[in-house]
């Protein structure tokens, strides 16, 4: 008897599951082949909350028939239904166990006849998690009730699944709808991409999953049925949009989806969103997909991975999913679709950056160049030098990072204010108490140093060279740039500058690269990317328009092209520009994601991307006056665009880093003053031998550990 096995590749998040069956052992009595069976809800070894959704198709004399679905003795045939296709049946199976089962499925026709049977195992895990992210924080402070749920139910932070209504209100705002009540009369009416005219009624619900708190909302009329896996309704157009927040925190919380400063309430992130809403997209997100409560990329991911698994097993699987979000929100995007392909078909981020630990390796030199420039060593420092050495378009930009973000993710000590006092880290009155810095929020990812028993780090600086394109441009002295790098220093394990430059830890390093935490390219090819911001580099915003720019970077040195990234940018208060904007990106990438659901061929998920980028997706600047530019975008570009929205760089770039900044480290190359341009004395020369005794930055080479990642969907 001969055994064959198929495999075959899905579309969601690495959907591949092998199907065994019996092709027969060459009597004219062999049975029909086995059903095709794939999960539509998660991976197979990804299962959480006890249920899963399948497809089993039917194919051969059995097409006509009925599924058969056993897992030992327990038959489970009557959960699945067929759909309008022929021999396609979906099934939501309940009940499983935490761990694995073992699923036998096999096709039964009219006549009575039965097909070979197709073997489906199942791995279980809690909706609470963990599923791939590994250990979950302790402490940990639930919030459900700042978020207006009630207390938390038990240690996960669980509380009751609430539903509401909200509606679009003809004076432009969002108000709640009592659903047993009259309709009210300032409500309005909306066009779904679909075509179809429906009152814009939205349905919220609010719920805890993986320990965060999620949003799901989509056009819904009161009183109707709710779509499902089988059927749809006129609202929803059966796409999906999923929300990241900004920001960067330390964990430890389940956070909240607003927050007041100044008298101000902001929304960290949310699913009223009235844009995609009105198209008739459904909305999605959690508190720990905002990253000020949850700064880690693969908790980020995970999050996403069970909030999407329970949409699709409770309303239906959606034709494409696409993210959003703005800073560090952008980067969840970005690291989830490297290292996590499949559970966005799209990106739309917004005011971008690569990854965190690149953001941090920024963010974190401001805050050595600010320490330094305030102290008595830089007496006699324009501004203008100042900025030179930074990079960005003003100081302003990295003083104020020095004591903000640049601060806080190297920080030990910075914790969400909601930890109560005496948990968090104080290397005086405290020094066994929680730790928040970056590293210590990947603490999971890069494990712990045996001797210090601190979270690995990837970050370093040594070698680099600060102010090196401001010493050869002339806009500072060679004294100058001396004594900045001999007093730079760097950062101890606790966040404290000291004299020493910092040193990134090898293992944590090549971890990071191995696992997608620095952004290389790889699988950005197969994802419609088109991002937007707004320009305020002269304000002193960390948003500056150059990320952009290195992401595309980092694209060309991979694949040799950008094909799939289109880039927006508009002035500030410019309404118009600004709205054009929004409606611009959601459009395009609407079409664009279309086009690939609707190409049934056998090319690879990155052919189908260039093939159907609309012609009208392409890089774009508004004018303040609101009026459009289409022109190819490139830092080193003089086309109005640039005229307008100048980039810069920033300290890394300004240490003579290429574009792309993909080294976390350098390789070292030994110092020669003659490559400088600038006429080094026999002391200065001395001194810079003395401050680099090891060499200097050599970014002709790729940086230490510096790899293409090879494990995706890497579980920690």
């Amino acid at each position: 008897m001969r055994f064959a096995f198929k495999a075959g590749r899905l579309v969601w998040p690495g959907l591949v599951i092998l199907s065994a069956f019996i092709t027969g052992c060459g009597s004219s009595d062999a049975p029909e082949p086995a059903p095709q069976v794939r999960t539509l809800s998660s991976d197979p070894s990804r299962v959480t909350g006890g249920n899963v959704l399948i497809e089993v198709t039917l194919t051969g004399s059995t097409k006509d028939g009925k599924v058969k679905v056993t897992s030992g003795a327990k038959d489970f045939s009557d959960s699945f239904k067929p759909t309008s296709s022929t021999g396609r049946y979906l099934g939501l199976i309940e009940g499983l166990p935490e761990g694995t089962s073992t699923f036998e499925i096999q096709a039964v026709s009219n006549s009575g006849g039965s097909s070979a049977t197709s073997s489906l195992k199942l791995v279980n895990h809690p909706s609470s998690g963990p599923v791939f992210a590994g250990a979950k924080e302790t402490p940990y402070i639930c919030t459900v009730s700042e978020n207006g749920m009630g207390q938390a139910l038990d240690a996960n932070c669980s509380a009751k699944t609430e539903v509401s209504y909200r509606y679009w209100a003809s004076s432009g705002a969002f108000k709640t709808l009592d659903p047993d009540s009259p309709l009210p009369s300032d409500l309005t009416t909306t066009q779904t991409s679909d075509g179809k005219t429906v009152n814009f009624i939205v349905r919220l619900e609010r719920g805890t999953l993986n320990r965060g708190i999620y949003q799901i909302a989509f056009l819904h009329q009161p009183g109707t049925a709710l779509p499902n896996p089988w059927t749809n309704t006129a609202d929803w157009n059966r796409r999906l949009r999923y929300n990241f927040g900004g920001g960067c925190g330390g964990g430890h919380t389940q956070g909240v989806f607003e927050t007041t400063a100044g008298g101000v309430t902001y929304s960290l992130a949310t699913v009223l969103d009235k844009p995609a809403l009105a198209r008739g997209y459904a909305v999605a997100t959690s508190s720990l997909n905002v990253g000020q409560v949850n700064c880690n990329s693969v908790v980020s991911a995970e999050t996403l991975a069970i909030v999407k698994e329970y949409f699709i097993k409770r309303f239906g699987q959606p034709v494409w999913t696409v993210g959003k979000g703005g800073s560090g929100g952008a980067v969840q995007q970005f690291e989830i679709a490297q290292g996590y392909p499949g559970l966005l078909d799209g990106i739309s981020p917004d005011s971008s950056f690569p990854t965190m630990m690149e953001a941090a390796t920024m963010f974190s030199d401001c805050k050595l160049l600010r320490t330094y420039m305030a102290s008595g060593d830089a007496a006699g420092w324009t501004d203008e030098q100042k900025r030179a050495v930074s990079g960005y378009a003003t100081w302003t930009t990295c003083n104020g990072l020095g004591v903000g973000l640049g601060n806080s993710m190297v920080n030990a000590s910075s914790c969400d204010p909601r930890l109560p006092a005496g948990l968090a880290f104080n290397a005086v009155s405290n020094p066994a108490g929680v730790r928040c810095a970056l590293a210590d929020v990947f603490s999971n990812v890069y494990g712990l140093d045996p001797a210090t028993q601190v979270a690995r780090r990837p970050l370093d600086n040594v070698g680099v060279q600060y102010g090196l394109v401001a010493l050869k441009s002339g806009a500072i002295s060679v004294d100058q740039f001396l004594d900045l790098n001999e007093k730079l220093g760097g950062f101890d394990l606790n966040g404290a500058v000291q004299r020493q430059r910092h040193v990134g830890n090898t293992q944590a390093l090549s971890t990071a690269y191995d696992t997608g935490r620095v952004l290389v390219g790889v699988n950005l090819d197969a994802v419609p990317m088109i991002s937007s911001r707004t320009y305020n580099d002269k304000a002193g915003d960390l948003h500056d328009r150059t990320r952009d720019f290195q992401i595309r970077a980092k694209l060309d040195d991979r694949f040799g092209n950008h094909d799939n990234h289109v880039l927006l940018i508009a002035a500030p208060g410019s309404p118009s520009g600004s709205a054009e904007m929004v409606n611009t990106q959601i459009i395009e990438m609407e079409k664009w994601l279309d086009g690939i659901a609707a190409d049934l061929s056998a090319d690879g998920l990155a052919q189908k991307v260039k093939r159907h980028k609309p012609v009208t997706a392409q890089d774009t600047c508004w004018r303040p006056d609101g009026s459009k530019v289409t022109e190819p975008a490139s830092f080193e570009s003089t086309g109005i665009c640039n005229s307008l929205y100048k980039p810069y760089l920033d300290p890394r770039s300004a240490a003579g880093a290429p574009l792309a900044e993909t080294a976390l480290k350098c390789q070292r190359k030994p110092v020669d003053v003659s490559t400088y341009g600038v006429p080094f004395s026999a002391d200065q020369a001395t001194r810079l031998s003395a401050v680099f005794p090891e060499g200097v930055c050599d970014y002709s080479k790729p940086g230490v550990e510096q790899k293409a990642p090879t494990r995706f969907w890497a579980s920690f």
